[in-house]
Order: structure tokens, then sequence, then C-alpha cells
């Protein structure tokens, strides 16, 4: 599986020229990992701004359908809502 060079002899050690393949084959793999990490996350991040755009339409009759500041119908100032009212 791995070339012996003459430090290793009968003892099964990797040569130094295996190892440097062996260290340059981890780093593209990390290499890897990390771009398809990165599109991954570049397409989920796309995929939900879309849909939250989506959701957020500007309607002008919401807009007017809101009560004006100086209506009765309107909250008085200092009223704490809470989950009981």
């Amino acid at each position: 599986m791995f070339e012996t060079g003459d430090a290793g002899g009968d003892w099964g050690i990797p040569s130094r020229h295996c190892i440097i393949w062996l260290e340059k084959e981890f780093a593209m793999n990390k290499r890897h990992v990390s771009l398809l990490t990165a599109a991954a996350a570049g397409l989920l991040i796309h995929v939900l701004a879309g849909a939250a755009a989506a959701e957020m339409m500007f309607d002008p009759q919401h807009y007017k359908d809101l009560v004006d500041a100086s209506s009765s119908q309107t909250i008085p100032p200092g009223t704490k809502i809470t989950l009981q009212n």
C-alpha cells in the first residue's frame, strides 16, 4: 500500500514521498469539503431570503386600514400588553 524508503526498511514505514502525497491529498479533501459547505450555505441563504421576500408584500389597503393616531380607537400610552390581556 505504501512505498517504504531506506529509513523504513522492513518496518513498513512510509517513505517521505508517500507522506507528502498523503498530506496533499488530505489538504485537497479539506478544500473540497470547505467549498461544498460554502456552496450549500450560499444556496440555503439564497432560498431562505427568497422565501422571506415573498412573504413581505406592501399593500396600500393595509396602510389605509390603520387607525389615525388621534382616534379614540388607539391604545392609550402607558398600556402594558401582556399574555393575559
